[in-house]
């Protein structure tokens, strides 16, 4: 028992320390894409479209149908075996097999499984669009959320210098060492320093909100993230030479428009197959029992004999000519055809803008990347003056502006360095994603 009490209580500390395990950012995303009911019903219009297309290739399959009826005459009716009317009440019995199966129709369903099969493509690259902007809304959360941690640590770092220099400062005033005025001045920067730092953990609560509601994260459930490796935001070679060839072949979004274009196409094939004569081959197999029908004994003949005698087969073919229908199959293209250059009309413009989102994007993340890098420039400049200028204030030499001002220039190049180290990697999954069509940069199986 003892034993069996240890392993639950080892099982429970381990699922703590699952849970309280830093998230990855792809860890938040892979979970916001298994948790997300917008993708979910996205990934059902696939499977419903799925079906309709199972259907459109079945049509060329024969229909068969079989059936019964069962009929009671009370009164005058005709006699099967004298061809006289009677005054009787007779009953019959009808049974049937029947077939029939399309020969030819000018195409209009080999058309309408190549329409259908487009159809199907465009909704699973639908699909994949949703997952991307998915990962893109758990991108710019979890930036936004670790650029917040790293604002509020900044300030807490912030406040910890003021409250030590509000102490050495009430400690030399008490010795007459420091004139009051200089107590007042570090007091209101102690105050505006708690209160900045009050400011940013609102802001990381909010952000981590975000976060927690874009992943449908449980509410009960500690929420932690991991930092991004500093590789995330390296100075990578992107080859953009052919990436607008690329991204045409790759993104959803585009293989969206022209497979909508091709589906537009098959429609237009669809409308015009209506012209064509259809050509059909039929046939059935028919028997029935009826009370009137007697034997050579004048006894009421049995099922099984009357259904053999009965037993009657037909076949032929159907040809079907459409002459005049008011103009509705002449309307019917047409709209089609309209309905294809506007397809076009969308893909070519996808296109256009596909190549200056492509030019924008190389442009924002090269802009990205070099304020990233001036910042940590600046940064390093920034602690050098301020350790000077703590020093010179510890032997006297720099007055309390100096110092509070090139603790803020720090705390300001500081920030800078989180915001643009957020930004640059944002810039740079954009970039990525014009290469590989994909939000996810890294393998991902759905369950």
């Amino acid at each position: 028992m003892k034993y069996w009490v240890i392993i639950l209580i080892l099982c429970g500390t381990s699922m703590m320390m699952r849970a309280q395990e830093a998230l990855a950012y792809h860890q938040c995303a892979e979970y916001a894409l298994s948790h997300n009911l917008v993708l979910q019903n996205s990934k059902l219009d696939v499977d419903k479209q799925r079906v309709t297309m199972q259907d459109a290739m079945q049509s060329f399959l024969p229909r068969i149908s079989a059936g019964s009826s069962y009929e009671i005459n009370n009164g005058k009716t005709l006699d099967a075996t004298t061809n006289t009317y009677v005054v009787n009440n007779l009953f019959s019995n009808d049974w049937y097999l029947s077939g029939s199966v399309l020969l030819f129709d000018g195409f209009r369903q080999v058309n309408r499984v190549a329409f259908e099969r487009f159809n199907l493509r465009s909704v699973q690259e639908a699909f994949k669009q949703k997952q991307n902007e998915v990962v893109y809304s758990i991108l710019e959360a979890y930036t936004a959320h670790l650029l917040n941690l790293g604002l509020a640590e900044v300030q807490s770092e912030q406040y910890e210098l003021s409250k030590k220099e509000y102490e050495t400062v009430q400690k030399k005033t008490e010795i007459g060492r420091a004139a009051g005025s200089d107590r007042y001045e570090v007091q209101a920067r102690l105050a505006n320093d708690e209160y900045q730092l009050l400011r940013c953990r609102n802001a990381v609560q909010k952000s981590e909100f975000t976060l927690r509601k874009l992943m449908n994260f449980p509410a009960d459930s500690a929420l932690r993230i991991s930092d991004l490796p500093e590789e995330a935001v390296a100075d990578l070679p992107l080859a953009i030479d052919n990436l607008l060839n690329t991204a045409i072949e790759v993104l959803p979004q585009i293989k969206i428009l022209n497979n909508r274009y091709e589906a537009a196409r098959r429609s237009v094939r669809i409308e015009r197959a209506s012209y064509s004569p259809q050509l059909s081959l039929y046939g059935g197999l028919y028997s029935g029992y009826y009370q009137s029908v007697v034997n050579e004994n004048g006894s009421v003949a049995g099922f099984s004999e009357q259904m053999k005698g009965n037993r009657r087969f037909n076949y032929g073919l159907s040809l079907r000519i459409p002459l005049f229908d008011g103009f509705s199959r002449r309307n019917s293209v047409r709209i089609a055809k309209i309905e294809l250059q506007q397809a076009k009309n969308r893909l070519s413009d996808g296109l256009k803008s596909l190549n200056y989102e492509i030019q924008q994007a190389n442009r924002d993340y090269e802009a990205a990347l070099k304020e990233y890098q001036a910042a940590k420039k600046k940064t390093e400049s920034e602690k050098i003056a301020f350790e000077a200028v703590r020093k010179k204030r510890q032997n006297g030499l720099a007055n309390i502006m100096e110092y509070y001002e090139s603790k803020n220039n720090l705390a300001k190049a500081q920030s800078e360095v989180l915001r643009t180290r957020m930004q640059t990697y944002i810039m740079l999954t954009n970039l990525r994603f014009y290469q590989k069509g994909s939000m996810m940069t890294w393998s991902y199986s759905p369950d």
